[in-house]
């Protein structure tokens, strides 16, 4: 099929080869195309009619609709081929690219892998070196965890633990132990210096508290000789005053006995009338009590007695014999007939 090939897209609508290939690669290059089958489809769409009670006409819209979707599906397929071939062409230079990265890369590594090692051997070297330097660093410090250091101590770390670092092979090392060697003397003296006004200051508060504790022992002496007079002459006092109060008391507790005496004799003469008017009332309640349960015994019997002759009555107004009636009744009474009770 060569570039000047017409090719017919849909009924009316053809276009050259070459034009509908370029078409795919240009923005909006369909435009044209979908333009002229919209226009050749909706023209016969209108030539078809619109009455859908024909046959003929649902048929003839259905045939236009299946002819777009044809050229839908041929130009889809076509723009997938163009993109397949694409696709493909592209995987061949992404090959070319992962070949080059890959082989050029390791040549590179390959080659630069002598300075690469010498590099990392030196930058392992320099961050001992760092490392001792910050050891040596926190040495020659004054202070730790925000307090000061003893001179003691600070002796220790000048003459036990920067020796082998004013050693090393390393200059830099060498030069900061020896500067935190300088800078340790210094501490040590300013240490020395302050333990010193401190043990001075020790002993001087030592002198005073000593004092001071001489006064307060003289002032609680004092304080000590007051109280024992005072507590002598308070206690021959509260003798005195126990007397008084022991004679008092002898004396109001004599009232007291008196006064209990006649109290109880009163309370004896009140429980004994108290129990004679109980017992009075008792009498009077047990007899009360008597008349009233017998008059209510009188008064059930009568209450059964009229029952009864009202049963009995009825008995014989039922045509039943007086003594069969009687016999009944008696049995009715002592519960003798079943499933049958009097409510009296």
């Amino acid at each position: 099929m060569t570039d000047n090939t017409a090719i017919a897209l849909y009924q009316g609508v053809e276009v050259q080869q070459a034009a509908y290939m370029a078409a795919f690669s240009q923005p909006d290059g369909m435009a044209s195309i979908i333009r002229q089958i919209c226009e050749q489809a909706q023209n016969q769409a209108a030539e078809a009619g619109t009455d859908m009670d024909k046959a003929a006409n649902r048929k003839q819209l259905a045939s236009i609709a299946y002819a777009v979707a044809k050229a839908k599906t041929a130009i889809d397929g076509t723009g997938k081929d163009l993109v397949a071939e694409a696709k493909a062409k592209i995987k061949i230079v992404d090959d070319n690219r992962k070949a080059v990265r890959d082989q050029l890369g390791e040549l590179q590594e390959q080659i630069r892998r002598p300075v690469t090692d010498w590099e990392a051997a030196e930058a392992e070297k320099q961050a001992e070196i760092d490392r001792l330097l910050a050891q040596i660093e926190s040495i020659g410090q004054a202070s730790e965890n925000g307090q000061l250091i003893g001179s003691e101590r600070l002796k220790y770390r000048r003459d036990e633990l920067l020796p082998p670092y004013l050693q090393h092979e390393n200059s830099d090392v060498r030069a900061a132990a020896a500067e935190a060697s300088s800078r340790l003397q210094e501490h040590i003296a300013a240490a020395e210096q302050r333990e010193a006004q401190q043990a001075e200051i020790a002993r001087l508060k030592a002198e005073q508290e000593a004092r001071e504790q001489a006064e307060r022992d003289a002032r609680i002496a004092a304080a000590a000789a007051e109280r024992a007079k005072a507590e002598a002459e308070a206690k021959a006092r509260a003798e005195q005053e126990a007397a008084n109060r022991a004679k008092w008391e002898a004396e109001q507790q004599a009232i007291r006995a008196e006064q209990e005496k006649q109290a109880a004799l009163a309370r004896i003469e009140q429980e004994k009338a108290a129990a004679a008017e109980a017992e009075r009332r008792r009498i009077e309640a047990e007899r009360r009590a008597q008349e009233e349960a017998e008059a209510a015994r009188a008064a059930d019997i009568e209450h059964r007695r009229t029952i009864n002759r009202e049963v009995y009555s009825v008995m014989l107004d039922c045509g039943i014999p007086e003594k069969a009636a009687q016999a009944f009744l008696l049995r009715l009474q002592n519960g003798d007939v079943p499933h049958l009770k009097i409510q009296y």
